[in-house]
């Protein structure tokens, strides 16, 4: 059942809830419209699929995170890319291993 098992809370201090999963993406960003945008679309050219996305802000127009859950590793080229995005910070990829229960 989804919902059980470990959870990710916080990420540099900013509060999420999420299920891990093997391929992580965290870009440091300023919270600008647009920013989600642009960054599925670096990922999209790149073929990278999001399986899924947690954003967190300090203050509306202020610093903000956005962590992905993607299909596959994200290439240096296409972190470098998105690493071009105006109001962009940094970005990291992980890659964690993930024990899968077997009912």
């Amino acid at each position: 059942m989804s919902g059980f098992g470990g959870r990710i809370v916080s990420v540099n201090g900013y509060r999420l809830d999420m299920e891990p999963e093997r391929y992580l993406l965290y870009i440091d960003h300023m919270d600008v419209p647009g920013m989600i945008g642009n960054v599925g679309s670096v990922l999209g050219k790149g073929k990278i699929n999001i399986g899924s996305m947690y954003v967190g802000r300090e203050t509306i127009g202020g610093k903000a995170v956005m962590v992905l859950t993607v299909d596959k590793p994200v290439p240096e080229a296409i972190r470098s890319d998105i690493l071009r995005i105006n109001d962009l910070n940094d970005v990291q990829f992980a890659e964690i291993n993930i024990e899968e229960s077997v009912d």
